[in-house]
């Protein structure tokens, strides 16, 4: 009827496509940080060598628990993104993350890294509990 897009698939039908046979990986190389000692408040910088010759495509950030606390048991991974927030109780907190073709520059806020919840309460997690139960494990894929 020479129009194009979704309209030419029948209704409820499903589509499929082989990308197999022309489409390598995604992703073929990856870099997992070692655990980071979180800090409190103060414009903390870590800046990781990744070894992937390229930028990464994407990331990912956990906080990984490291004693029993707040509702978290140990080895449990919470997933953070990179970004700054403004909160009443506790100024400007986050992360601001640089990437270039050999490292990652991950900048800490000025009044500490970014907050958490109690896994059971929702409450704010307390920055104390977070240095000293959590560790930050930095992800990047290219």
């Amino acid at each position: 009827n020479g129009t194009t897009g979704i309209d030419q698939i029948a209704p409820g039908a499903i589509q499929t496509v082989d990308f197999a046979a022309n489409v390598g990986p995604i992703f073929t190389k990856e870099y997992v940080s070692a655990e980071l000692v979180i800090v409190g408040p103060g414009t903390n910088l870590y800046q990781l060598p990744h070894g992937l010759a390229s930028k990464p495509k994407i990331m990912s950030f956990a906080y990984v628990c490291k004693i029993a606390s707040e509702g978290y048991s140990i080895n449990d991974e919470v997933l953070i993104y990179s970004s700054y927030d403004t909160n009443a109780l506790n100024g400007l907190v986050g992360w601001s993350v640089t990437v270039s073709n050999t490292e990652l520059y991950i900048r800490q806020a000025s009044s500490g890294p970014q907050v958490m919840a109690n896994k059971t309460t929702g409450a704010q997690l307390p920055y104390a509990n977070l240095v000293a139960n959590f560790r930050l494990v930095v992800r990047a894929y290219a």
